[in-house]
C-alpha cells in the first residue's frame, strides 16, 4: 500500500512521493487480524502523529473497540480512509461504514464500477482497483485487485493536496479531493460511485486559470414514466474555465442527435435523456457520445467520448 502512496518505482509511482509513511502492523504472518489489533493500530497511528490513516481491510461486523478508536482519531483531526470491501454487498465493510470515514470503492481503467466492490449510501469515492501495480518485497512488483488497492490512491491524493497547500488540515484536503472528484454514474452521490471518481489533477489544479476540459462522464440506462428504456448522457466541465457552446453528438440506434451546450461553469454537469426503443425487442443498443470545447484547446481529449453497449431480456 505504501508504494501506491509514495513509491518511486517507474511502474508504480506514488501519488504523494513527498509523504512520510508511518507503518503500523495490524495483521499476523497469514494476513489475519482482529478488532483489538486494528483499534490499537489506529490509536498508535494517531499518537504517532499520523494525519491520514489508510486501512486497506475490513470486516462485516461492527466493533465497539474499533468504533471508539475511529472516534479517537477523528477527535484529534486525523482522517481515516478505508476500503469498502470486496463482497459485492450493498453496504460497505467496517470501518469504512462508520460516519466520517472515507469509504473507497473500486473502478476499472475505464471508470466502470467493479461488481465485487461493496456499495452503499455512505460510499465516499471510487478509485482504480483492478490489476493495480504495487511493490512486492524490496525489488519486485505485483498486480492486485480489490478495494484495498483503491484506498491508498485516495489517501495519497489527500496527502498530495496537503503537500501543495501547507496550511490545509487533513479534513480540508479531504473535502477538496471529494469536491473535485469526477462525476460518475448517476448525477450526484450514488451507491456505486459515491461522490465520484478520484481525479488528483483537478484537486491540484484547483484555482489555476486556463484549463479547458469537457468530459462525457457516463451513459446511464433507465426507463421513462411509461416504462420504456432511455439513456441519460452526463457531461461535465472538469476544467477551471467556463465553457460556451460546447458541441455534443450522441449516436444511438434511433439516429444521431446534435446538441450545443450553452454554458458550463467549472464542475457543472449537463444531462440529456434519449429513447432506446430498440431495447424493447431484446436487442443490443450501442450508444456513442462525444463532446468538445468550442474555440479552446481541450487539455484532456481522452475523456471527451464514451461508448456503451446496453441490453435487456426480451419479455
Amino acid at each position: 500500500m505504501a508504494s501506491i502512496i509514495s513509491g518511486n518505482h517507474p511502474l508504480t509511482l506514488g501519488v504523494a512521493p513527498a509523504a512520510d509513511i508511518l507503518s503500523i502492523r495490524i495483521t499476523d504472518d497469514q494476513g489475519a487480524s482482529n478488532s483489538f489489533t486494528l483499534a490499537e493500530g489506529i490509536i498508535a497511528a494517531v499518537d504517532g502523529g499520523a494525519q491520514i490513516i489508510n486501512i486497506s481491510m475490513g470486516s462485516e461486523g461492527n466493533s465497539i473497540v474499533v468504533a471508539d478508536a475511529v472516534t479517537y482519531a477523528q477527535g484529534r483531526g486525523a482522517v481515516i480512509v478505508a476500503s469498502s470491501g470486496n463482497e459485492g454487498y450493498s453496504t460497505p465493510a467496517y470501518p469504512a461504514a462508520y460516519d466520517g470515514v472515507i469509504s473507497v470503492g473500486a473502478i476499472d481503467a475505464g471508470g466502470q464500477h467493479l461488481d465485487f466492490s461493496n456499495t452503499g449510501k455512505n460510499l465516499s469515492i471510487v478509485a482504480p482497483g483492478y490489476e493495480v501495480n504495487a511493490a512486492w518485497g524490496e525489488d519486485q512488483l505485483t498486480a492486485f485487485t480489490g478495494t484495498s488497492a483503491s484506498t491508498p490512491f485516495v489517501s495519497g491524493a489527500i496527502a498530495a493536496v496537503m503537500s501543495e497547500n501547507p496550511g490545509y488540515t487533513a479534513q480540508q484536503a479531504t473535502d477538496l479531493v471529494l469536491q473535485l472528484s469526477n462525476e460518475a454514474g448517476q448525477v450526484g452521490s450514488d451507491p456505486q460511485y459515491g461522490q465520484g471518481s478520484l481525479d488528483l489533477g483537478r484537486a491540484l489544479e484547483n484555482g489555476q486559470s486556463g484549463i479547458y476540459d469537457i468530459a462525457v462522464t457516463s451513459q446511464v440506462l433507465g426507463s421513462n414514466s411509461a416504462g420504456s428504456p432511455v439513456v441519460t448522457i452526463v457531461v461535465q466541465n472538469q476544467g477551471t474555465e467556463t465553457l460556451f457552446n460546447s458541441p455534443l453528438r450522441i449516436q444511438t440506434p434511433n439516429g444521431t442527435t446534435d446538441i450545443s451546450i450553452n454554458s458550463l461553469i467549472p464542475g457543472q454537469v449537463y444531462t440529456t435523456t434519449l429513447p432506446l426503443s430498440s431495447l424493447t425487442s431484446g436487442e443490443t443498443a450501442i450508444v456513442y457520445s462525444s463532446a468538445s470545447t468550442s474555440g479552446s484547446e481541450d487539455n484532456q481529449l481522452g475523456n471527451n467520448s464514451r461508448q456503451n453497449s446496453f441490453s435487456q431480456s426480451a419479455e
